[in-house]
């Protein structure tokens, strides 16, 4: 018994929902496919696509009143109907960060610091040891 997923859309082409259609075999042996759990209503057909994003809230990816284009999902919300939807669906308050998560921020920037202030060690000792260098050719062409 093998089965397969479908995309719902209506007479304008609206994302509906998804639907599960499983083979089952009817009474002359051949397999059939049948949607579980749900009837197409009077305009309504399927379509073999994955289901569209629907946006959770404003800013996030995704649609708001998705619409199948024959080869993809095409956002068929007015910009004035985005407005309303977004203010009604803000996003969500950023978390504030734990105490955890703000010792484990000031822990990477003192490492950083530290990292940084090696480096720059690491850049003098090179300039340093040039300098040396050049200071003991110096005494060894006097010698």
């Amino acid at each position: 018994m093998g089965y397969k997923y479908y995309s719902v859309i209506n007479i304008q082409n609206r994302y509906k929902t998804l639907v599960l259609a499983v083979n089952e075999s009817d009474e002359s042996g051949d397999a059939q496919e049948k949607i579980q759990y749900y009837t197409l209503l009077e305009g309504e057909r399927l379509i073999d696509a994955a289901p569209p994003a629907i946006r959770p809230y404003a800013g996030a990816d995704g649609f708001i009143k998705p619409v199948w284009k024959g080869s993809k999902w095409m956002e068929s919300a007015a910009n004035e109907e985005i407005a309303a939807w977004e203010a009604e669906h803000p996003a969500p308050p950023s978390p504030t960060p734990s105490r955890e998560d703000r010792g484990l921020a000031d822990i990477a920037l003192k490492l950083a610091q530290q990292e940084a202030a090696i480096k720059q060690l690491q850049q003098s000792n090179s300039v340093l040891m040039t300098r040396l260098l050049k200071v003991q050719e110096g005494v060894k062409q006097h010698v």
